[in-house]
């Protein structure tokens, strides 16, 4: 029995069947087959050498020896073998968000219908108040400053898998004044001057 002595490397994806792989084999045929360490979990290896299955855990790069036997001896290949998430799949739903300053916003998280997230970065960087959080990539806070002209911010997220983008477009507009007098009522004299009578406002600036 001779197996080819080469690394050969497959990457699957998490959930995804595998169809049926066969290692090379110049030799006799195979009677049985071993594998060491154990296959990542939802892999299974036939006694002919084929792996199958559906992976069913994520595995990073890792070296798998697999071993055929016949009455003649045995031949080993050594597999590279790993399996990595779906890739995300991202999106804003709605993409727009007009916000005030100094009022806290809804969390804005997008919807994923692909893998689990690992990371999330944000370009450009957002506006004073909002943070991105990066285990779900949303955006959440209090903005701080005006941002009086639309901007796109661009979400990305990552895994194993891939990335995938996601834009929010964020519109900050000031608080709308709200004024008042103290006292509420004034009693002039013609042709008198009165003080300067200045209102409060507790809203945005006017």
């Amino acid at each position: 029995l001779e197996f080819r002595r080469v690394l050969f490397r497959s990457s699957w994806t998490l959930g995804s069947d595998i169809g049926s792989i066969t290692a090379g084999n110049t030799g006799g045929a195979v009677t049985g087959c071993s594998v060491t360490p154990a296959l990542p979990q939802g892999i299974s290896l036939s006694s002919g050498c084929v792996l199958s299955g559906v992976p069913a855990a994520l595995q990073a790069v890792s070296p798998y020896t697999i071993t055929g036997t016949n009455t003649g001896g045995s031949g080993s290949v050594v597999a590279s073998l790993e399996v990595k998430a779906v890739a995300p799949n991202l999106s804003f739903s709605p993409s727009t968000l007009v916000a005030s300053k100094a009022v806290a916003i809804a969390s804005q998280v997008p919807g994923n219908t692909g893998g689990a997230l690992t990371g999330c970065t944000v370009s450009p960087a957002l506006p004073a108040g909002l943070s991105l959080e990066t285990s779900t990539c949303g955006i959440s806070g209090t903005p701080a400053v005006l941002v009086t002209t639309a901007t796109g911010y661009t979400v990305t997220g990552t895994n194993t898998g891939g990335t995938s983008q996601a834009v929010l477009t964020i519109t900050v507009n000031d608080q709308k004044p709200v004024i008042s007098y103290s006292p509420t009522s004034l009693v002039a004299t013609v042709n008198a001057a009165i003080s300067s009578w200045i209102p409060s406002s507790t809203g945005g600036a006017i």
